[in-house]
C-alpha cells in the first residue's frame, strides 16, 4: 500500500500542519485534498500576499513516502 506526503521542493522538507503535524495518507484523493488545503490556506495569507510570494505555492507537491518520487496528475 502507498501512503503520500505533501512536501517543499524549494525548502526539500515536508509539510507539517501547525495542528494536526505531518500531512500524511494512504489515500491518493485526501492527498491531493490535503495539497489544494494547503495551498489555499498559504495563498490566503497576508504575509504571502504582502511579500509577492504566490508563485512558491507551486514548490508544494504530493510525495510517495516509500519512493520520495513525486505524484504528477
Amino acid at each position: 500500500m502507498a501512503y503520500y506526503t505533501l512536501f517543499n521542493k524549494k525548502l526539500k522538507r515536508k509539510l507539517i500542519h501547525p495542528i494536526i503535524g505531518l500531512w500524511f495518507t494512504n489515500d491518493i484523493d485526501e492527498a491531493r485534498d490535503m495539497l489544494a488545503a494547503c495551498k489555499r490556506h498559504f495563498l490566503e495569507s497576508q504575509t504571502v500576499k504582502t511579500c509577492r510570494l504566490e508563485a512558491f505555492a507551486n514548490e508544494f507537491v504530493i510525495v510517495d513516502t516509500e519512493t520520495d518520487e513525486e505524484i504528477n496528475d
